[in-house]
């Protein structure tokens, strides 16, 4: 490893804060027999399978575990080799990526260099739908230097190009597969754990083991089976009744029953966060004093009362939580305070609350339903008039990419671990939300490219302070609290690993450590 190479990954290394939780046994016992089903009560259905869109955590159970990424993370959520085995960092804007040997894909075709380029260029390409084009834009060049080496030219130095081929939607797919021109929303050939079997939409998701996985000896399970249940009571009834074995989305009000029964094991973290998208070119939130007095007007603390039973952290400056190396308390400015509120929106030309009327949309999924509903309650009762819009999930993914709303309750978690992870939403083009509502802010974007090209952490956390003074005067979302997300289990099911902090909704889609106990 090189001098620079060493700096570079010490630098990313102390973005990271994590707070580790509960495990299983990590291995299975000499004497356990493996294999078996795992069904898993997902919180929606999966939609479709097309890779390097962001389609939300209950799509990883089957996107993550077919697919593999150049990158990933280890337990403790540092960067480790996934696809590529080892890499050096050449100078600033030169990456040599050393990849795996002996990997096949589902259909047979041996996994090389080739593959790993035309992944990359789909995943960079502006023109298409990658989540992750704008965050990629700095590669310049994609050199594919012998079958299983690759280079990466960057256009300038971008510090976190590591951490994004780690995200949850960077997967790398065959290129001769892709030249037969698959349907992606229906088909799916990876280098994965599991093979991707059937889909019946709104019944279940089939994916079997991977006979020719290039981790020896794993997974141990035959099967996942991926069920649907958009209705938390029938979630958590499906586990207590037997009819599957492992849930998702853990509905906060079993939390506490769940931990004192000892037939399950709950698996929790405080990570993903619930917001609300406001569109900046629609009346009232065209104005940013209006979007700055939600801020101050919806209470957070009883939001998390009323929402997650208590459970989970309010926002009160973005998307880092306060454990982060980044985070900035200085910048804690989003309390409870209705009198500010008040001055604002009549400074923005409203006598009071009362003349302010929105929609509010929100989707099917219960967490994101609960939340819209407390919040129409709390800004109801200060006079203004707000209505829900109900839409189901492919209408929300579809709101998310054309700004169709006023204001839209949703939530996310970042897709990898550095403050980078802001550009997704409020860089110039960014495709969780700038490039919707046709946000685009000189400072936000010239922060945003200094913190990616310095190598210095101290001045990396100035571009990010700078960058967050910025997006509180801005107010694009009404920042609402960090949620406690869980994964629970019968006890006969182990092994299951919980990334943490900011990681851990991505959690399913290392399902290859799974193994029941038979």
């Amino acid at each position: 490893m090189t001098l620079q190479r060493k700096t570079l990954t010490a630098a990313l290394a102390s973005c990271l804060a994590f707070a580790v939780g509960s495990t299983h046994a990590q291995t299975p016992e000499p004497e356990a027999t493996l294999g078996g089903e795992l069904r898993v009560g997902i919180a929606r259905d999966v939609v479709n399978m097309v890779p390097w869109v962001a389609q939300g955590a209950s799509v990883y159970i089957v996107q993550q575990n077919v697919y593999d990424n150049l990158i990933t993370y280890d337990d403790e959520g540092n960067l480790t080799g996934e696809l590529a085995e080892s890499w050096e960092i050449v100078d600033p804007t030169t990456y040599v990526l050393k990849l795996r040997q002996n990997v096949v894909f589902h259909d047979g075709d041996t996994f090389d260099a080739e593959d790993a380029k035309v992944s990359l260029d789909r995943m960079r390409d502006p023109t298409g739908t990658s989540a992750l084009a704008s965050q990629l834009s700095s590669i310049a060049e994609v050199n594919v230097i012998d079958p299983y080496t690759i280079e990466l030219k960057l256009s300038e130095p971008n510090v976190v190009v590591l951490s994004i081929l780690a995200s949850s939607t960077a997967h790398v797919l065959s290129k001769e597969w892709l030249e037969t021109e698959p349907d992606l929303t229906t088909e799916m050939n990876g280098t994965g754990p599991f093979m991707f079997i059937e889909f019946e939409p709104g019944v279940r998701t089939v994916l079997e083991r991977n006979p020719n996985y290039w981790k020896e000896g794993l997974p141990y399970l035959d099967r996942l089976v991926a069920i649907p249940y958009a209705d938390d009571s029938s979630r958590i009834n499906a586990l207590r009744s037997g009819e599957v074995n492992f849930i998702e989305y853990v509905p906060y009000v079993e939390f506490d029953s769940l931990r004192q029964d000892d037939q399950f094991d709950l698996q929790s973290g405080v990570g993903p966060y619930n917001i609300l998208v406001l569109n900046i070119n629609e009346e009232p939130f065209d104005d940013i004093r209006v979007r700055q007095a939600l801020n101050y007007l919806i209470d957070r603390e009883q939001l998390i009362m009323l929402v997650s039973e208590g459970e989970g952290t309010p926002m009160q400056v973005g998307l880092l939580q306060p454990d982060d190396p980044f985070y900035s308390a200085d910048l804690e400015t989003w309390t409870f305070d209705p009198d500010r509120a008040l001055e604002l929106i009549q400074e923005a030309g409203y006598d009071g609350f009362s003349d302010i009327g929105f929609t509010l949309t929100s989707s099917t999924v219960t967490i994101h339903q609960d939340m819209a509903t407390v919040v129409q309650a709390l800004l109801q009762g200060f006079g203004m008039n707000v209505s829900i819009e109900i839409v189901d999930v492919p209408t929300l993914l579809e709101y998310r990419g054309n700004g169709a709303y006023v204001a839209m309750m949703d939530g996310y978690s970042n897709a990898y671990q550095d403050p980078d992870a802001y550009s997704r939403y409020f860089e110039t083009g960014g495709a969780g939300y700038a490039n919707a509502v046709g946000l685009s802010d000189e400072i936000l974007d010239e922060m945003i490219d200094r913190g990616r090209a310095a190598t210095d952490v101290a001045e990396r956390k100035e571009a990010y302070h700078e960058f967050e003074e910025r997006l509180i005067e801005l107010a694009p979302w009404y920042f609402g609290f960090f949620r406690p997300q869980g994964e629970a289990m019968i006890q006969d099911v182990n092994g299951y690993r919980r990334w943490p902090s900011g990681l851990g909704g991505q959690s399913t889609s290392r399902m290859e450590y799974v193994w029941i106990q038979q």
